[in-house]
């Protein structure tokens, strides 16, 4: 899990809806923008219609968050970001969604190809 610190707050959030760039992956969406914060910032959004309940919800946050702890260090500085999570996430496995979010950091320059 990631810090309390590196998660994005609710003002941040709304400033990545309002003027973020998007990059779409199999699983879910990228949104990010630059920020005034040295350290980089992401959280993880499921809609309803994604998981009915509550538990599937913050199940899909967790897995999303355990797999992007290993990469949260070499994470460009000055970023606001969040993964939206898409209806085919609920039926992938961990590992599908490990390389998704490892594609769309790549795919959108927030972490260099390794």
């Amino acid at each position: 899990m990631l810090p309390r610190k590196a998660k994005t707050n609710r003002r941040t959030a709304q400033k990545i809806l309002a003027a973020g760039r998007n990059f779409y992956g199999m699983h879910m969406t990228l949104r990010t923008i630059k920020i005034l914060n040295k350290k980089s910032t992401l959280s993880f959004v499921v809609s309803k219609k994604v998981a009915a309940r509550a538990h599937e919800r913050n199940k899909l946050k967790r897995r999303g968050f355990s797999a992007i702890s290993q990469y949260y260090k070499n994470i460009r500085p000055y970023t606001g970001t969040l993964f939206f999570i898409k209806k085919t996430a609920t039926l992938a496995s961990y590992v599908d969604i490990e390389n998704d979010i490892h594609n769309l950091l790549i795919k959108s320059g927030l972490i260099s190809h390794k």
